[in-house]
């Protein structure tokens, strides 16, 4: 069973503080990798694609790349379909910031949370 951003709301918090928090983010330009969020301090995230999605997001570092396919693929991260989740990610350096996500459409988004 997957998650609902409506269920951990109660975390609160902003993350700067170690603790944890939540957002979104929505793709401007499909095609392009996207940071989900600004700098911020964060251990790990877990990431949803929204079950409004009509195309594919990519989650991975600034080179994921949603158009990539077959053998390839396997090295940009991970793909997800509408109302699909990643598992728990480990952010580099500690920053919410070196995660990134790409999308087949524009305006194509997802929802997180993470742990500080």
């Amino acid at each position: 069973m997957g998650w609902s951003p409506m269920q951990h709301m109660s975390w609160g918090g902003s993350g700067d503080d170690g603790g944890t928090g939540h957002g979104g983010k929505v793709v401007t330009a499909a095609g392009t990798a996207e940071v989900i969020a600004a700098s911020r301090y964060a251990k790990r995230v877990m990431i949803k694609a929204e079950n409004s999605n009509t195309g594919l997001i990519g989650v991975g570092k600034s080179t994921v790349d949603i158009s990539i396919t077959g053998a390839d693929s396997a090295t940009m991260g991970y793909h997800l379909a509408a109302d699909q989740e990643t598992p728990w990610l480990i952010c580099d350096g500690d920053d919410l910031a070196s995660v990134y996500i790409d999308a087949t459409v524009s305006g194509d988004g997802v929802t997180f949370i993470y742990e500080g």
